[in-house]
């Protein structure tokens, strides 16, 4: 679980991030408990939007505030919490697509298994080139507490 000083000092910055990506129309949550894996991948955040795609959890990694000893850790921090908020740019188009069950109903399990997969992929990528480009123009996150 995250300190509270960590934990209001990310939240600062998640929300300060979230209103320069013109997000202010949603509800941005900072999730408190920890994530290192998704799906069995290590991950430095993660993000799941709702339904209605009006609120967005982010959940942080304790690698998230750890130096990897090869890149700058606040140019890191700053595309990472970029990354996660591009999603709730683009998971309109992930929920109505590759993840419709009336979809799935029609092509079949397995046919939709490998769209599924293939569309993960495709947005991961595409999530990437986005943050890639705008992280640049965004503040650097403050040195977080323990």
């Amino acid at each position: 679980m995250m300190s509270e000083a960590r934990y209001k000092a990310a939240n600062k910055y998640l929300q300060e991030m979230a209103k320069l990506m013109n997000l202010s129309h949603f509800d941005v949550y900072l999730e408190r408990a920890y994530t290192d894996t998704v799906d069995g991948v290590s991950v430095a955040a993660s993000s799941k939007a709702d339904t209605n795609i009006s609120s967005i959890a982010v959940r942080l990694s304790t690698t998230f505030f750890e130096s990897n000893g090869f890149s700058d850790l606040s140019e890191d921090q700053r595309n990472t919490i970029c990354h996660e908020l591009v999603h709730a740019h683009v998971d309109l188009m992930v929920l109505h697509t590759y993840r419709n069950a009336t979809i799935r109903d029609l092509v079949g399990s397995q046919v939709f298994a490998m769209f599924e997969e293939t569309g993960n992929n495709v947005m991961e990528q595409m999530v990437n080139q986005i943050s890639n480009g705008w992280a640049t123009s965004l503040p650097l996150p403050p040195r977080f507490p323990k």
